[in-house]
């Protein structure tokens, strides 16, 4: 079974992550990172969408979740 956690953030604490983490850019289309890959990081997203997906068996794309300003993912 898997847990998915998501927090939602108020933008007034964006610069307590800005402190202490490091801030990028992730155009349209990029990958983050990748199904199996282990993540030890928390990612806040600052605007736009984040689509998060894996391949299913049958080789297809299976979105399970798509995230939004304010969100911290793992």
């Amino acid at each position: 079974m898997i847990l998915v956690i998501t927090i939602i953030l108020s933008s007034r604490y964006y610069p307590l992550f800005e402190e202490v983490g490091t801030e990028f850019v992730i155009r349209t289309g990029n990958i983050l990172y990748m199904q199996g890959d282990r993540s030890s990081n928390l990612y806040l997203v600052k605007s736009g969408r984040v689509r998060m997906f894996y391949i299913g068996e049958n080789g297809k794309v299976v979105t399970y979740r798509i995230i939004g300003e304010g969100a911290i993912d793992r």
